[in-house]
């Protein structure tokens, strides 16, 4: 059995592998950590990428996934401005389809799907997980000093 080799620093903390027959697709995870800031998103995407060629309205998505219409609206319009989705319909129905631009967005896609199915942890890391300095000084702009008196 292969050591732990998790990317990460000396305090353990990193990516969850631990051996590289078990490393995702460097471009998967790049497209992940560059292109989809939210698991509600990702479960948008992957959702009308599982029903295809079925068109979705936002409210059906709302619905299905149990979140805000307003929210659901913000990721179907964000998806489409990616190409990943499409819009049809009329301007009183719309309704949203997959279908990413290219076969090079479909493949990576598939394997956003196949990584979460299998690595559900993982891709939330991905999305959520950030190094403890950043949270720090995340935090340290909102923190409230102290006045010299």
């Amino acid at each position: 059995m292969a050591g732990r080799d998790d990317g990460g620093d000396a305090s353990g903390r990193g990516r969850p592998w631990t051996d590289s027959r078990e490393n995702p697709d460097e471009r998967i995870v790049r497209f992940i950590e560059g292109n989809v800031s939210a698991l509600e998103e990702l479960e948008v995407m992957l959702l009308l990428r599982s029903t295809a060629p079925r068109p979705w309205r936002a409210d059906e998505v709302c619905r299905e996934l149990g979140s805000s219409l307003r929210s659901i609206q913000m990721r179907l319009d964000k998806l489409t401005s990616m190409q990943i989705f499409v819009l049809v319909g009329t301007a009183q129905e719309k309704a949203y389809r997959y279908e990413p631009l290219d076969e090079q967005m479909r493949s990576l896609i598939d394997g956003v799907a196949k990584l979460y199915k299998e690595r559900r942890l993982f891709v939330i890391d991905l999305l959520y997980g950030r190094p403890e300095s950043e949270i720090r000084a995340f935090s340290e702009a909102f923190r409230i000093k102290k006045g010299r008196g």
